[in-house]
């Protein structure tokens, strides 16, 4: 572990410009619900999940996925959508995808959602993602590119085809060719259940590098408490995950970037740093590839934190691993282990998987 903590600067609130609205539902043709426990939907390479929550009823039966959908090919548009299922029996109850997509684009284009909760105050279901002007295969972190807007979606749990959009527009740069990127790719509710924190990664102008980490709270209405950026002089990270501090309310971030390993800091419920982040790196002796290490994942418990994630064997052959990596003291992130826990190697298939990372993607949400 390196001992010396990566120094942000804590940006002002800005006018992000943000707006809700009301889109529409539509249930997916071709869905195949059936008795069992094997759900089928007609062309499955049309639709992808990128997460699942299980809800609270009175026996936590039930559960939601969310992903992408294309109607006309993973060539074509493609939208978020919501299923429910039985857990008991993974019988597909329901299923519907999303008419929201980037503003005035005529080509196929993508919009995804990254992760979906359940609150029970509310009795919503709320879906974070991004809505690109491209297709998802075109964009990384490594050669950032288009446009996009991030948005957090509220559905009720009784009326799925009219949800609530909230829609959080990246800065304009000076240049009008500038890829202009804003993405939501993770949700915690507090534990009163009153508030969500999200994070992500968004364009601004008012640190050098342009594309930086954000944070901020919604209450269960949508309605913005707060968001702020985080500069990051060095290189590219976003946020992937928040957890919240059950002792104080605070908040834990977890960061990604495109060339470094993982990084964590700690926000009190203002967005103000309380602990700076802190940049994990690993090396022998295992000869991790410098920038592989993707955090996908943080366990807040007792005090102590557990991350999780994969990353990459430097060396010919790309071998992966899947890791955990602990923080046994929470309130000093300096805590860290000097090593993390593998538990299987795997050869990845050829490809730019080790390279590149989207800052859309399933491992950054």
């Amino acid at each position: 572990m390196n001992n010396q903590p990566r120094q942000f600067v804590v940006g002002n609130e800005t006018d992000w410009g943000v707006n809700s609205f009301v889109i529409n539902g539509h249930l997916i043709d071709g869905a195949n619900f059936i008795t069992g426990k094997k759900p089928t939907v007609v062309a499955p390479e049309n639709i992808q999940l990128t997460d699942f929550t299980i809800y609270p009823t009175e026996d936590y039966q039930y559960g939601a996925g969310t992903g992408v959908y294309y109607p006309l090919g993973v060539t074509g548009m493609g939208y978020p959508f919501l299923g429910i299922y039985d857990k008991a029996t993974m019988a597909l109850i329901s299923i519907e995808y999303f008419d929201l997509s980037y503003p005035g684009i005529q080509d196929p284009a993508n919009a995804i959602g990254l992760r979906v909760i359940y609150s029970r105050e509310a009795q919503s279901f709320y879906i974070s993602g991004v809505m690109a002007d491209q297709l998802f295969a075109d964009i990384n972190m490594n050669n950032i590119q288009g446009k996009s807007k991030a948005f957090i979606m509220k559905i009720d749990a009784l009326g799925l085809a009219n949800p609530q959009v909230l829609i959080f527009d990246p800065d304009n740069l000076p240049d009008p060719q500038a890829p202009l990127i804003c993405v939501v790719t993770d949700l915690e509710i507090s534990g009163a259940g009153t508030e969500i924190a999200f994070t992500g990664m968004t364009t601004t102008t008012d640190f050098a590098g342009n594309y930086n980490p954000m944070v901020g709270t919604i209450d269960l209405n949508l309605n913005l408490q707060w968001c702020n950026v985080y500069n990051f002089p060095i290189d590219r990270y976003s946020g992937v995950d928040v957890e919240y501090n059950t002792a104080n309310n605070n908040l834990f971030v977890l960061l990604n970037s495109s060339r470094y390993p993982f990084a964590v800091m700690e926000l009190n419920n203002n967005g103000t740093i309380k602990q700076q982040p802190v940049k994990y790196e690993f090396s022998d002796p295992l000869s991790i590839a410098l920038g592989s290490t993707r955090a996908h994942k943080m366990h807040y418990n007792n005090g102590a934190i557990m991350i999780t994630g994969n990353c990459f064997v430097d060396g010919a052959t790309s071998d992966q691993l899947l890791f955990s990596y602990n923080i046994p003291t929470a309130s000093n992130l300096m805590s860290g282990n000097n090593t993390f826990n593998s538990y299987s190697r795997e050869l990845v298939p050829l490809g730019s998987q080790k390279a590149v990372t989207g800052y859309w993607a399933p491992e950054n949400s």
